[in-house]
């Protein structure tokens, strides 16, 4: 599955479903993935949204594979006639689809009623793609690497709900991923409330001017500011510098910070009423 030399700087995220279109349902996949993607150091180059299209679907992987390393895919992966990510990526990658034996042994063993489930032309895989079992449904994720116009390209599909995807990319996928990255990156958050973002810049301002190692960068919406603290691993035994910067905010902030980490205040406050 390995592909010496090959690796992965950039991304970018194809999220697939014509719900996601009609406002129907929000892709909150791009979003999580953007965030996995940054610990492991890959840029996620550009969002897209495309919906269940062969033809849109094919413009968008192509357009994605032109200037990413890998392309993340979500959704379009179930039995079902407009499910068509799978079918559309291996004819990209001239790839026929093929049976994962070890997936359906697993599939079968879960899901025994054979008048309700019926594994036997379903689910496909892109052929010597690297599979990962679903633990909450029936669609596995794959990572296929392959040359492209002369280039490694990466395609990575993954089940759109993100029940099942979050999960999967968690404990199966990750760490997969971090084999073809040169550098990692930890990313730690501060979260503030009852302070504006002048005021709270102009607390750590000497901080915001005098960045080498560990960077420091402040964003606000509505109800909070956030400091985002980060720093580039290049050496597996690079030590973390980030855990000095988060207390040197708390110490500055004191009871402004309600959260280092990466819930938001409604999130902190919905677990404190549980």
């Amino acid at each position: 599955m390995s592909r010496p030399g090959f690796l992965i700087r950039t991304a970018e995220i194809v999220s697939v479903g014509t719900e996601l279109l009609l406002g129907q349902t929000v892709d909150t996949n791009a979003a999580f993935l953007s965030r996995e993607l940054a610990e492991l150091g890959i840029s996620t180059y550009r969002h897209t949204v495309v919906g269940d299209n062969p033809e849109r679907l094919e413009k968008a992987i192509r357009e994605a594979l032109e200037d990413n390393d890998l392309v993340i895919m979500t959704g379009g992966l179930g039995p079902t006639d407009d499910d068509l990510t799978a079918e559309i990526a291996a004819s990209i990658m001239d790839a026929p689809l093929v049976k994962d034996a070890a997936i359906d042994q697993e599939l079968n063993r879960r899901y025994p009623d054979r008048e309700r489930y019926d594994f036997s032309r379903y689910p496909l895989l892109p052929q010597d793609a690297r599979a990962f079992p679903n633990d909450n449904g029936t669609a596995p994720g794959s990572l296929s690497i392959f040359s492209w116009n002369g280039r490694q390209k990466a395609i990575l599909l993954l089940p759109g709900p993100p029940a099942e995807m979050e999960p999967m990319f968690l404990n199966r996928v990750k760490e997969s991923l971090a084999v073809y990255c040169p550098d990692r990156f930890i990313h730690r958050y501060v979260r503030l409330y009852g302070i504006g973002e002048s005021r709270a810049e102009s607390l750590v301002s000497d901080l915001l001017k005098d960045q080498t190692r560990v960077t420091l960068a402040p964003y606000a919406s509505a109800s909070e500011v956030v400091f985002r603290i980060s720093q580039k691993l290049s050496d597996p035994h690079e030590d973390d510098l980030t855990e000095a910067m988060v207390q040197e905010l708390i110490g500055r902030f004191g009871d402004h910070v309600f959260e280092v980490g990466a819930r938001s205040l409604e999130g902190v406050l919905a677990d404190l009423l549980r």
